[in-house]
């Protein structure tokens, strides 16, 4: 069965999309990370990248006028 003409052509190209890209343990490597959020998942990852990697730039994105996440944004019964 021949493609027809709205069906996409899919073809293998030689060029490597990893070409140039170093693992990202490599000791001059500078890793960028972004995280959105500084509840407890985005406290992990900050507290991750600190423990595996010596050169990095960390950036922590948070909506709220605090960390904690659920805990800051929400009242529960019993606590102030």
């Amino acid at each position: 069965m021949a493609p027809s003409a709205s069906t996409p052509h899919l073809s293998h190209t030689s060029t490597n999309l990893w070409e140039g890209s170093q693992p990202i343990f490599e000791p001059q490597r500078k890793l960028k990370v972004i995280c959105i959020g500084a509840g407890a998942s985005g406290l992990l990852v900050a507290y991750k990248i600190q423990r595996h990697f010596d050169d990095f730039e960390l950036s922590v994105f948070e909506k709220n006028f605090d960390i904690s996440g659920t805990w800051v944004e929400n009242r529960y019964p019993g606590y102030v």
